[in-house]
């Protein structure tokens, strides 16, 4: 079983062992990421949104 996630764009893109986390941040300025499930291939649009620096409190 893969667990596909987002919503958690402060990981950013992340793949592991059946899990790909895919909230690459574009609502922050970040890039809209799609993977195929074929093959795993990523696939990746700017974002029209400004960049939004991250908080580090």
């Amino acid at each position: 079983m893969k667990v596909l996630c987002g919503h958690w764009s402060a990981l950013d893109l992340m793949f592991a062992p059946n899990v790909m986390m895919l909230d690459s941040g574009c609502l922050w300025g970040g890039t809209l990421t799609a993977v195929r499930l074929d093959d795993a291939r990523v696939f990746q649009v700017p974002s029209r949104s400004p960049p939004v620096p991250k908080s580090f409190e």
